[in-house]
C-alpha cells in the first residue's frame, strides 16, 4: 500500500484508478483525483457515487462521465 505525508504524518492510500487521463487516489476521508496538472479531493456525497462508479462502469464510461465533472468543477473556478 502507498503512503503520503501529510502534516508530518503518514497516511496510507489506496490507487484504486488509473486511466489514460487521471488517477484516483483512496485516503481515510476522501479520493483524491490526479488530472491534468491539479489534484481535486472527492468529499461525501460525490465520493460514494466516484467508488461506485469504480466497480460498476466500464473504463470508458467512467472516464467519460467524470471527465465531465471534473472540467464543469474547474470551469467553475
Amino acid at each position: 500500500m502507498a503512503r503520503i505525508v501529510q502534516d508530518g504524518t503518514t497516511t496510507p492510500v489506496e490507487v484504486v484508478y488509473v486511466g489514460g487521463r487521471f488517477q484516483v487516489w483512496k485516503l481515510p476521508d476522501r479520493y483524491t483525483v490526479f488530472y491534468q496538472t491539479m489534484n481535486i479531493d472527492i468529499t461525501e456525497p460525490e465520493a460514494s457515487e466516484l467508488a461506485q462508479d469504480i466497480t460498476e462502469l466500464d473504463a470508458e464510461v467512467f472516464e467519460s462521465k467524470w471527465l465531465e465533472i471534473f472540467d464543469a468543477f474547474l470551469d467553475s473556478l
